[in-house]
């Protein structure tokens, strides 16, 4: 009964545990090691998963946002090892807890409370990106990140280059237009303004700034990790405004603005 709910609450990175500690309560390293496949797994693009049943297995290491993944894991991982003092594990299980948007842990709310600002901080950023598109993750998703760290790079090489230069565009072999550089963009200012907002109504309350940027990018990112602010104590403008993060954070903001944009021409007429 635990192996079957573990596996599908990490495989669809859900996170909820019928465990008060989470996979914590087994206090198993391959436990661990073993959830932190699963949400690989879940925060893996379908179509990556496709690739693979179809046996193509080497594609699944030439997909951009699988690349990526290892990268952000690898280097996020090793900065909590070296100046938080995490173990190895823990360090790999947190990174990718938070980046596949799971939000399963190994530690109670306390300990995570009593981290220093910097795994915050880490972490939140990790939260904030969120893995692969077409896959059950939440967040920015890498496509987009990826998207945008390469147009900032093709404008510096567009600056340099002499004038009338042809600038190529491509993301794994694919080309990216100005339409898809639009939307990453506008995409991931929204995203950030909506943080930005929920983030400033909970320091309003009292709250430390590092601790509410943590509950923000994690209940906007649809993750569920916290330091223990969320809570039924918790006020209710700030309850209702993680609702409202939540559920933008689930279906994409485009569509919810959309729907506003909706409402609003109906209440106009």
């Amino acid at each position: 009964f635990d192996a079957i709910n573990n596996t599908f609450t990490n495989l669809s990175t859900g996170g909820m545990s019928i465990k008060n500690n989470n996979i914590g309560a087994y206090g198993s390293d391959l436990i661990t090691l073993i959830t932190i496949i699963l949400m690989i797994i879940g925060g893996t693009s379908f179509l990556v998963h496709y690739k693979a049943l179809k046996g193509r297995v080497l594609d699944v290491f030439r997909d951009v946002q699988f690349q990526a993944m290892i990268i952000i894991v690898a280097v996020f991982s090793v900065l909590l090892i070296v100046y938080a003092k995490f173990t190895n594990l823990n360090a790999i299980f947190y990174v990718v807890s938070a980046l596949s948007c799971t939000g399963s842990s190994t530690l109670p709310v306390s300990t995570m409370a009593a981290w220093a600002d910097y795994p915050k901080v880490i972490l939140a950023i990790a939260m904030i990106i969120g893995m692969a598109a077409g896959s059950t993750t939440g967040a920015l998703k890498l496509i987009r990140v990826v998207t945008l760290l390469k147009s900032a790079y093709w404008e510096i090489k567009r600056i340099i280059s002499p004038e009338g230069s042809i600038i190529i565009r491509k993301i794994s072999g694919k080309s990216v237009g100005d339409v898809e550089i639009r939307e990453a963009g506008s995409y991931t200012f929204l995203y950030l303004l909506f943080i930005s907002i929920s983030w400033v109504v909970l320091m309003q309350y009292g709250y430390g700034g590092i601790d509410s940027l943590f509950e923000v990018a994690s209940a906007q990112g649809n993750v569920g990790l916290s330091t223990g602010i969320t809570s039924p104590t918790m006020p209710t403008i700030a309850e209702i405004l993680f609702i409202f993060n939540m559920w933008i954070g689930r279906i994409e903001i485009i569509p919810a603005m959309v729907l506003f944009k909706g409402l609003w021409d109906v209440l106009r007429r």
